[in-house]
């Protein structure tokens, strides 16, 4: 009995799919150990820079080995870290310029005049 050629072309496609898959399949093992080994440390950093109290060790170790769930983690720590900067320091140009009393004129002059009078003279 001799086989069907579909049969054959079907087994040989299935073959070289496999064949090509394996690479992409070591690559992603690969990537997800290194991963792994990294977790720790960056749940450590988490904790020592605020965003994370020992208490959520174990449960944000769980989440950052998901890719979806580290990049949700991620998501929030730019967001929790946009907002705690914005609270923290309103916009500002610079310092105020101060007025001050000069002794020649008796009036007051701007902090920022006096900066000129000095380096360009009067």
């Amino acid at each position: 009995m001799e086989a069907d050629p579909k049969v054959l072309q079907a087994l040989q496609a299935s073959v070289a799919y496999a064949e090509k898959a394996q690479p992409l399949i070591e690559k992603a093992a690969q990537d997800e150990a290194a991963a792994a080994k990294l977790v720790p440390e960056v749940v450590d950093n988490l904790i020592k820079a605020g965003y994370l109290v020992a208490e959520q060790r174990e449960k944000a170790a769980t989440s950052l080995t998901s890719h979806v769930k580290a990049l949700e983690a991620l998501n929030k720590l730019a967001a929790v870290t946009q907002t705690a900067k914005a609270a923290a320091a309103p916009p500002s140009l610079g310092a105020p310029v101060a007025l001050a009393a000069p002794a020649a004129t008796g009036g007051t002059v701007k902090e920022s005049e006096q900066i000129w009078q000095r380096a360009f003279g009067r």
